[in-house]
């Protein structure tokens, strides 16, 4: 029998969510990301998150995974939900074989690359991205992708109003087809993270319907499905700078049309402090915004119930947390997030960020409970002390 009876009567129970996509204590050429494994966890927890992924830094060898996986445990700590990691790598100096088995070995079946960032030191060219989905062909890793065509972007442009131009859509479209082709030639697993535009999707139902959703897979944030570009000409627009960038209205909608082939809703969670985005150029702001605490209550308003899946089960099936996450049985961990269908009477960002690029995006759910492993992380909207653990993961 269980210890305590919990009266959820006239609310909503599901699994906990999960976030397989966020950058907790993160530090770039400009700054450190606002929220650290304390804070951002906490404000997790209050939209309802049981389950957060982070990343390591990137590698160039099966040695240095290993110790960009001790750095990273290092900064993990008091965090208050469950947690995992994935890989990444750069430009890789080592057999993509000896670079997974030890991803793999720390229960790490998921690595990212990025395709652009070269001045920031973590592109990976066409090469390194073809050997990697290559190897991802034997089933056990599932390789995440920042799809960006690098010779494709202006990255001089220093005004924030051309952001989004400076980034075009077909960098992403491009970029996506050429990775899905990689897919199809090898039979590998790919799976496309933020990804930004209607027109990616499109593509890839247009092209490559045979390997979308069994071979390659596509990550959804809120940021594009809620805003279009003509946010980057406010006296707000260095806020929302973050890569890739907030979209023109055809691709916002376009987005907005296809949401159902999106597998799994994450974040990217990043924020930074006001003080570090209110630069005079581009090439001077750190890049991304918060929005751990809030993507399901954004969304749930434009999708409803049908979103919960791909913050649940679809996740943790992809991300080799099934069925240990993102359902309810026997056997199970007991992370259970209760709400309400109602609108929030009053929101408190507990994200260690100065400010939110949701404060006014209107919501018809309020998280009420959250349960970790059987134990409450919040309840009845206050926060109670629970301790995460690290996550081992396998793909089925």
């Amino acid at each position: 029998p269980s210890e305590e009876t919990i009266d959820a009567s006239g609310l909503f129970v599901i699994p906990g969510l999960i976030d397989p996509h966020v950058h907790l204590a993160m530090r770039n050429r400009f700054a450190q990301s606002a929220d650290d494994f304390e804070s951002g966890s906490i404000a997790a927890a209050y939209g309802g998150v049981t389950t957060i992924i982070d990343f390591l830094d990137e590698a160039t060898s099966a040695l240095e995974v290993k110790q960009r996986f001790d750095e990273r445990m290092k900064v993990a700590v008091n965090v208050h939900i469950d947690f995992t990691l994935h890989a990444a790598v750069k430009d890789i100096a080592d057999d993509p074989e000896n670079i997974a088995s030890a991803a793999l070995e720390l229960g790490m079946p998921t690595i990212k690359l990025y395709t652009t960032y070269k001045a920031d030191g973590s592109y990976s060219s066409p090469r390194t991205v073809e050997a990697m989905i290559r190897r991802s062909a034997k089933g056990d890793l599932l390789i995440l992708c920042h799809s960006e065509k690098d010779d494709m972007l202006d990255l001089v442009n220093p005004n924030v109003s051309d952001h989004s131009l400076n980034r075009p859509p077909e960098s992403e479209v491009e970029q996506v087809r050429e990775i899905a082709g990689w897919v199809r030639q090898y039979r590998g697993r790919a799976y496309i993270v933020h990804t930004s535009c209607g027109s990616t999707i499109q593509m890839l139902k247009n092209e490559f319907a045979d390997i979308l959703g069994s071979n390659l897979f596509i990550e959804g944030c809120p940021q594009y499905f809620l805003f279009n570009d003509s946010v980057y000409q406010g006296p707000d627009a260095p806020l929302y700078t973050m890569t890739p960038p907030i979209r023109p209205v055809k691709e916002q909608e376009l987005l907005n049309k296809y949401w159902r082939d999106i597998d799994c809703f994450a974040t990217d969670h990043c924020p930074f402090l006001k003080k570090y985005k209110f630069k005079p150029s581009l090439q001077e702001i750190p890049m991304g915004c918060g929005g751990i605490e809030h993507s399901f209550s954004v969304l749930h308003p434009l999708f409803g119930d049908a979103v919960i899946d791909r913050f649940t089960e679809n996740t943790a099936r992809l991300h080799g947390l099934y069925p240990r996450k993102g359902v309810l049985r026997a056997g199970s961990d007991a992370d259970i997030t209760i709400f309400s269908k109602t609108a929030p009477a009053r929101r408190i960002d507990h994200s260690a960020a100065d400010y939110s690029i949701y404060a006014n995006v209107p919501r018809d759910v309020e998280i009420v409970s959250v349960i970790s492993r059987g134990s409450f992380v919040i309840r009845n909207g206050v926060h109670q002390h629970h301790r995460g653990q690290y996550l081992e993961r396998r793909l089925l």
